[in-house]
């Protein structure tokens, strides 16, 4: 965010910048630097596509069967528009950066 903010000149343009973690994988390490142990809800996929299907009905539905292939990791995002664009090369990667944040975050 600081490389692109600095250079003021991609104004509107999205980058993606992923590791390819799941979900669950993420919300594990927020509690596990939060010290929150309380038990995570999981809803079942097949259950998940018939409320997609359900709510496909109504328009303003937030679960829709894109949103229900992110949470679940079967859609990929690629980050080799920042690479190209802006010569950006990770430094570090999703363990390390999900610990610097987090302990930013909490103090």
């Amino acid at each position: 965010l600081k490389l692109i903010v600095e250079r003021d000149i991609h104004n509107n343009e999205i980058f993606n910048l992923c590791d390819q973690v799941s979900l669950k994988y993420l919300v594990l390490n927020v509690k596990k630097y939060t010290g929150k142990n309380n038990r995570t809800f999981y809803l079942p996929y097949f259950i998940a596509s018939i409320l997609c299907l359900i709510g496909s009905l109504h328009p303003r539905f937030p679960l829709t069967f894109s949103r229900l292939k992110v949470l679940t990791n079967q859609a990929s995002f690629k980050d080799s528009k920042i690479q190209k664009t802006l010569n950006f090369k990770k430094k570090k990667f999703f363990e390390e950066t999900i610990s610097d944040f987090m302990s930013e975050y909490l103090n």
